[in-house]
């Protein structure tokens, strides 16, 4: 066992490639398995051009250059030389990153090492792997929170469907997968064919006993159905159930909201000191999340003899909604969409 005071960025570094083992060995580490489905497809989709500012005195800032979502319209001929258009980028500005969020520290005791058949470089690894994990589901939630925020109005309401307080309501006798293709007409309608659908699990549900009944001929239209879309669905069981939402789904335009983070050290482990602290600090990628990094502080104490040695992961962002709305006039009603429909399932009858 190496000296309890002994750290270095090499160590930071090893213990950092044994948490990225242990993420992807979820089956022989249990709890590693993060549960961020909704976070991670926005990231993966998202169209607004993120740029982290670097500069050291604003660490909290990023610019975004937002796609307009809108149509280009025609209008009449004009006999003007010259011609000026709007940008297609028109809404580029910085915003403050507001949500910042700590997982619970963990320590280790260096006088248990001397029992305990994990080692040491297996503790710091096993604590920062559980630490990111806890960090990718709260932006999850995170995400499915704002969703809920950001939705708007749906321009298409089929006999028996609802608009009101920020959700769509589908009767519940409507709720099977002969909703596909009333829900691919809304997204036509919406304007939101490259939109993503995540949902608590009704649909997942659905489409699993279509494709187990596919070569059965009373099941052979639900999996035309579910082939539709497919896909589309992203599956947040964990998300929907923790994130308390009685929406069941939400259609989700990759241009409708922005995520974005910032860590403040460098993936290198420096050394700080100070007149009141002494610690190691670097920044690690998430296991789960495309271009999300996550700052990691480890400090070390020696009280009453015992000696310890603690780990915090912070973590900083926003996540922001498209302000270029797109306003619409059908059948004389003016509708501002805003890139995001809520569905919710209507009560049992």
């Amino acid at each position: 066992m190496p000296a309890a005071g002994d750290f270095s960025a090499t160590a930071a570094q090893t213990i950092t490639l044994r948490a990225e083992e242990m993420w992807s060995n979820p089956m022989l580490f249990a709890g590693l398995d993060t549960k961020a489905a909704t976070i991670r497809k926005q990231l993966e989709v998202q169209t607004a051009r993120v740029r982290v500012l670097e500069d050291p005195d604003n660490d909290r800032d990023a610019k975004i250059s937002w796609l307009d979502p809108c149509p280009v319209e025609d209008q009449a001929c004009g006999d003007e030389c010259d011609v000026t258009g709007t940008e297609l980028f028109s809404d580029s500005k910085n915003y403050s990153m507001t949500m910042c969020r700590e997982a619970a520290p963990k320590s280790i005791n260096f006088d248990k090492l001397r029992t305990n058949t994990v080692t040491l470089d297996e503790q710091r690894a096993l604590i920062i792997a559980k630490q990111a994990k806890a960090l990718d589901e709260w932006w999850n939630l995170q995400a499915l929170l704002k969703a809920k925020l950001f939705a708007g109005p749906n321009m298409y309401l089929p006999a028996g469907w609802t608009y009101a307080a920020g959700t769509t309501t589908i009767p519940n006798d409507q709720y099977n997968l002969s909703l596909i293709a009333d829900l691919e007409r809304s997204m036509m309608i919406n304007h939101l064919e490259g939109a993503y659908i995540t949902e608590k699990g009704d649909f997942w549900t659905m489409i699993r006993n279509a494709q187990l009944s596919a070569g059965n001929a009373e099941g052979a239209g639900d999996a035309a159905r579910a082939r539709i879309l497919d896909g589309k669905f992203v599956d947040d069981f964990y998300g929907f159930q923790r994130a308390a939402l009685t929406e069941d789904a939400f259609i989700i335009n990759p241009s409708a909201m922005a995520v974005a983070t910032k860590a403040r050290f460098a993936q290198v482990a420096t050394h700080e000191t100070g007149s009141n602290f002494d610690r190691w600090v670097w920044s690690i990628a998430s296991p789960e999340l495309p271009g999300i990094r996550y700052d990691v502080i480890r400090t070390f104490k020696c009280v009453n003899s015992v000696i310890t040695e603690h780990y915090a992961m912070k973590t900083r962002g926003d996540i922001w909604q498209n302000p270029l709305g797109c306003p619409e006039t059908i059948n004389g009603t003016t509708y501002t969409p805003t890139g995001i429909i809520s569905i919710t399932r209507g009560a049992a009858a």
